[in-house]
């Protein structure tokens, strides 16, 4: 008997030594899996990796549905590769998942077609949610606004933050969450009011809403699946309404100066119809023709001094309108930084205008006060050498102590300002211009010298006349108000102005300016 038993030991356990196999999970489909919920069973299952965050969150798709869980010891993958999980089905807050997953790569897959998905009709029918959670599918609509988001993950048993860039689209009245998943970014923000075309892995609540639109969400794996289909009207892109201030004064600004020069065309008129009634025919007939060169002078200058600025504006201005979406950012910055300089340099040719037109009327009164003459005018010259690039440098010398002088600044940095960059202009780059301030019988004495190409003697009696300039300045800018600006600065202070000049030889211009006290003047 004992060794019948023995015998029937043997039989039952395989024979001394053997070792049972444990059985390999069996291969189920993605709905099978669904099925199993619950049941404890492990399985396998094989199918297209929709996404991946990196912190194991994951969604598989065959063709018999999706299905999301958790690898307890990710691996690298990436959205597209074929992968096969083993884990076992269970419920997650009323949704399917993959509990204690481990996944194998089994190297690259294909994605399946993205259906076709309507927000509005996500949560119709129980049939119709559980048709579309956890597939692929692309969505369209207008983005509402964007966002950053840190959700927290475990990943090997530490709470990590993983931040990701969201943004959430208006799909005919339903709101749609979409997530990039972490290290992903768009090529460019979006903007409010863009239509877009959104593919990626939806989620939806695991129960249909009762008494409000349930949550939609699609995580995105790659921003090649963001796509944009139309901006939204460039009128409403904060840079081109931040720059449509700067065209709006340009335009604001033209506007002033056709005003100035009606003021200073009814000024002129009157002065004729006056020589008219006193039977000055003659004198008459020559305010005419000064209004008349004038006009073509003004005409000259607004046509080509004004529309050069203006031109650049509206170029950068329609190039930024077409082309925003595609052009770099240093491209796009350079548009902008030509308009702010064309905008400048319109600002800085109606001051001149407007300038005139205060002394003119009388509105720019002389007004003196204590200042440091050898300061000030070491600043003008390295203003002028900074605006003007360095073109030439300016050699300034102080012929003895300039303390104790009282002037008007402002008219004095009129008079300077256009004298040095009158001086650098002309000149040849590199050329140095030779600016020296001496003091003279209570007067101080301004000699700007350059060595430029000159101005030609029937140019000469012009020099002091409204939008006249030289015959020989070429394409070089301007507006022939400079020196009869100077003009004028200089007899508000009671000052003298002489102008010495020849072709290729250069021009020297000296200014006397009272600006000393009795007491100085007797020293001096």
């Amino acid at each position: 008997m004992a060794a019948i038993g023995l015998l029937a030991g043997l039989v039952l356990s395989g024979g001394a030594g053997a070792q049972t196999e444990p059985a390999s999970p069996r291969l189920v489909t993605v709905a099978e899996a669904k099925a199993l919920r619950g049941k404890g069973e492990r399985v396998r299952m094989r199918g297209t990796l929709l996404y991946e965050t990196g912190t194991g969150w994951f969604c598989i798709h065959d063709g018999t549905g999706g299905i999301r869980g958790q690898i307890d010891d990710p691996i690298a993958m990436k959205a597209g590769d074929l992968i096969e999980i083993t884990a076992t089905p269970t419920d997650s807050n009323g949704f399917p998942w993959l509990w204690k997953s481990a996944a194998k790569n089994l190297g690259p897959g294909v994605l399946p077609t993205p259906q076709p998905f309507s927000a509005p009709t996500a949560y119709l029918s129980q049939a119709q949610r559980d048709k579309l959670d956890a597939q692929f599918v692309t969505v369209r609509g207008r983005v509402v606004r964007t966002a950053r988001e840190s959700p927290s993950y475990p990943v090997r048993k530490k709470r990590l933050l993983f931040p990701m860039d969201v943004f959430f689209i208006d799909d005919s009245g339903t709101e749609v969450k979409v997530l990039l998943t972490p290290g992903i970014a768009l090529p460019q923000p979006l903007l409010a009011d863009a239509l877009v075309e959104v593919t990626g892995a939806c989620r939806l609540d695991s129960k249909l809403p009762t008494d409000q639109p349930g949550s939609i969400q699609l995580t995105v794996s790659s921003a090649d699946r963001v796509r944009v289909l139309k901006w939204p009207p460039f009128w409403t892109w904060p840079g081109f309404q931040r720059w449509a201030g700067i065209v709006s004064a340009a335009a604001a600004a033209l506007f002033a100066i056709a005003a100035v020069w009606l003021w200073m065309y009814r000024k002129k008129v009157k002065l004729v119809r006056a020589a008219e009634r006193n039977a000055e025919l003659e004198r008459a007939l020559a305010k005419e023709r000064e209004l008349g060169e004038m006009k073509s002078n003004f005409v000259s200058l607004v046509s080509h001094e004004f529309r050069t600025p203006l031109g650049v504006i509206m170029s950068s201005t329609e190039v930024l309108q077409e082309y925003f979406d595609r052009l770099p950012a240093e491209r796009r910055q350079r548009q902008l930084d030509m308009i702010f300089r064309s905008t400048k340099n319109l600002a800085n040719l109606i001051e001149e205008v407007l300038l005139l037109g205060r002394v003119d009327e009388g509105r720019m009164q002389f007004a003196p006060a204590p200042l440091e003459l050898e300061k000030i005018c070491r600043s003008l010259a390295d203003e002028a050498v900074s605006a003007t690039g360095g073109a030439c440098p300016i050699l300034f010398t102080p012929d003895g102590p300039l303390t104790g002088a009282s002037s008007d600044e402002s008219l004095l940095r009129h008079i300077l300002s256009n004298l040095l960059s009158n001086a650098v202009k002309y000149s040849q780059p590199g050329a140095a211009v030779d600016f020296t301030a001496a003091r003279k019988n209570g007067s101080v004495v301004f000699t700007v010298r350059d060595r430029g190409i000159g101005i030609p003697p029937e140019d000469q009696a012009r020099l002091f006349t409204s939008f006249t300039r030289g015959s020989n300045v070429g394409n070089r800018p301007g507006t022939g108000l400079g020196l009869v600006l100077v003009q004028k600065c200089v007899r508000l202070h009671g000052g003298t102005l002489d102008v010495q000049s020849a072709p290729g030889a250069g021009t020297t211009v000296t200014v006397t300016l009272p600006v000393f006290g009795a007491k100085l003047r007797d020293e001096s």
